[in-house]
């Protein structure tokens, strides 16, 4: 395995950033069962916490730690973090309205490559992934990161799962938003709280990102998100599938939503948290076990 050391109890290790720009380092995450099988190949999980929130304490509010996530899907995963600007920590760089002011903050950071890089890392060094299997999740704007990465580097991920997020690649911005063009079908999934009335709503009109950014004409709700999943793939609609189909918050049942006329490796999926606000706000088993359960329906071919 290209020298890599056998792991110690704590199942981690370093990655630096391969862009050698000024972010954090990333530790990789293995399972518990890695070093009795460490030459079976797993799926990578690269996951993003939203602004201003920790990738420790996001992993912990959404499973209980990192390393319990890791070891229920059975899977390596890498808890990324980017730059911090004017608008906080983990400011990425995912659309126009989040979050990254090139006025403030100067150029901004190529945070989609900086995605797609890292997952790539983990394979280049020999770590045994399921490049089959290769995904990114992610919440509010690391979701919308991730999206943004699967626009540009296609290739690399077999889905995007996120909550709260926002693409931010055609309806709702202004400027010079780029396009997604994405290479290939990505399978998608957008969880998202039917109470959020913060940057990023459910329903209805918000000042952009609570004056984040001067780039938005206005605020991307649920609706304008999931055109764009649905455009990503070239689906041709979306549609209520299963009502109270699953509790997975301490609020409501949730409902399923998919996508009609979908390519085969390229799936749009929707998870209505009734009663939910921005974040999740009390995950329940159900919230893991259907994102694992997800992820292992929807490796590529």
């Amino acid at each position: 395995m290209n020298g890599r050391p056998s792991f110690t109890e704590s199942h981690q290790t370093v990655f630096l950033d391969p862009t050698g720009a000024a972010r954090p380092s990333a530790t990789l995450l293995a399972p518990a069962t890695f070093n009795a099988t460490p030459t079976t190949l797993r799926p990578l999980i690269v996951f993003a916490s939203s602004r201003n929130v920790g990738v420790t304490t996001q992993l912990a509010s959404w499973f209980g730690s990192g390393q319990a996530f890791t070891n229920a899907a059975n899977a390596l995963v890498l808890p990324v973090s980017t730059r911090t600007g004017t608008f906080g920590s983990n400011s990425w760089n995912g659309n126009l309205c989040c979050c990254w002011s090139t006025t403030s903050d100067g150029a901004a950071s190529d945070d989609s490559g900086y995605l797609a890089a890292m997952a790539q890392k983990v394979i280049d060094a020999g770590w045994p992934v399921d490049t089959k299997a290769v995904f990114g999740l992610g919440d509010s704007a690391g979701e919308g990161a991730l999206f943004r990465s699967a626009c540009d580097h296609a290739s690399i991920w077999a889905g995007i799962a996120g909550m709260s997020g926002a693409g931010g690649v055609t309806t709702g911005a202004g400027g010079t938003d780029p396009a997604c063009t994405p290479s290939q079908p990505v399978h998608l999934l957008h969880a998202h709280g039917s109470a959020d009335a913060s940057a990023e709503p459910y329903t209805g009109t918000q000042a952009p990102n609570g004056g984040m950014s001067n780039a938005c004409n206005s605020t991307i709700d649920t609706g304008d998100t999931m055109d764009q999943y649905l455009a990503f793939n070239g689906c041709s609609s979306l549609a209520l599938t299963t009502s109270n189909w699953a509790q997975l918050d301490g609020v409501l049942q949730s409902d399923l939503y998919d996508g009609a006329g979908c390519p085969a490796q390229g799936s749009v999926e929707h998870w209505k948290l009734n009663g939910t606000a921005h974040n999740i706000v009390a995950p329940t088993a159900a919230w893991q076990t259907q994102l694992i359960a997800w992820m292992g329906a929807h490796h590529r071919p």
